[in-house]
């Protein structure tokens, strides 16, 4: 598939749409009075009270699909947002594969909201046809198949089928011809691959969990996978790595006694990438609005699950505060 670059005035009106839209996103306000709030039934009512179209998806999920649906109608190039979906097809089929082996139902953990029906995916296993899935993806469902089949290893499947997702988010990034779409996914990738180097640190970082290491890292971000990992024999290491990096922020978060939580550190990683995504606020209309609204509202029902979820557990709301993510709005 050719670069399909649109002009930037042809979203001018789904630009002028989306703005009116991020006024219905849930914000800083409202995500406030959740932290505050006494319980998890008053969270619970919370997103009970949002509006959904499908109301057979639980109402987080089905936001996000109202989110989708949002910018493919308006959208003046379908393609722009496939990028995005992609992560829910990398999910779904991963789901797929895992439950057809153990022989459990996925249906409850598959995602409406990819490029390929979730009724699809399901079937696939059964079928061992993935031709319907993005390239990469497909000739990884495949590879993941029979490795899983002769290791009986669930890790294959995830570290064979991430990193056919993210090639297969690049190049759909790329080929869309905007240049915002395919900085998110480099970043992403190298934000990813920074965070597998500290897991693994944790661990204990001996040489079965370098070998997972070298074989997870995914390819296509700004960082050279293959420098990062030389260079992740310590945390810092890393410090000392990131500090020539655009990532220089996320330094200090690396240190000898490693006293900063993975919880912490990953929090910081995902402020870093909403920070990118709000340099389009200054935008006058373009794709990357459109971009940013899906990952606003992704980053909205995240939050609300780390709530809800430490709400169930009794965190109080200074830790809650802790643990929330940079919204867009």
């Amino acid at each position: 598939m050719g670069i399909r670059k649109s002009k930037e005035t042809d979203y001018l009106y789904a630009s002028a749409r989306v703005r009116a839209a991020e006024n219905r996103l849930i914000g800083a306000d409202k995500m406030e009075a959740a932290i505050a709030a006494r319980d998890a039934s008053e969270i619970e009512g919370l997103i009970e009270s949002i509006d959904v179209r499908n109301k057979s998806e639980d109402k987080l999920s089905a936001y996000l699909a109202d989110a989708y649906s949002f910018i493919a109608e308006i959208s003046p190039d379908n393609g722009i947002a496939s990028f995005l979906r992609y992560g829910y097809d990398c999910n779904n089929i991963k789901a797929a594969l895992k439950c057809h082996f153990r022989e459990t139902d996925s249906s409850e953990m598959l995602f409406s909201f990819g490029t390929v029906s979730d009724e699809r995916i399901l079937k696939m296993p059964v079928s061992q046809d993935f031709s319907a899935l993005p390239k990469h993806m497909s000739e990884a469902a495949a590879e993941a198949f029979d490795a899983y089949a002769k290791t009986g290893d669930p890790q294959l499947i995830d570290i064979i089928l991430d990193k056919a997702c993210f090639a297969d988010m690049l190049e759909a990034a790329k080929e869309s011809g905007e240049a915002f779409a395919a900085e998110l996914v480099r970043m992403k990738i190298d934000l990813v691959n920074i965070m597998m180097c500290v897991r693994i640190l944790r661990m204990g970082g001996g040489a079965s969990e370098k070998d997972v290491l070298r074989r997870s890292l995914i390819s296509g971000g700004y960082i050279d996978e293959e420098k990062l990992f030389d260079e992740a024999q310590t945390e810092p290491g890393i410090a000392s790595f990131l500090s020539g990096t655009e990532y220089s922020s996320l330094s200090e978060f690396f240190t000898e006694d490693g006293r900063i939580s993975l919880a912490e550190i990953e929090r910081r990683c995902d402020d870093l990438y909403m920070k990118k995504v709000k340099n389009t606020k200054v935008l006058p209309f373009g794709a990357p609005i459109l971009c940013a609204y899906l990952v606003a509202a992704e980053y909205e029902v995240k939050n609300l699950r780390i709530i809800l979820a430490g709400k169930r557990a009794g965190l109080s709301p200074e830790r809650l505060r802790e643990r929330v993510r940079v919204g867009y709005v």
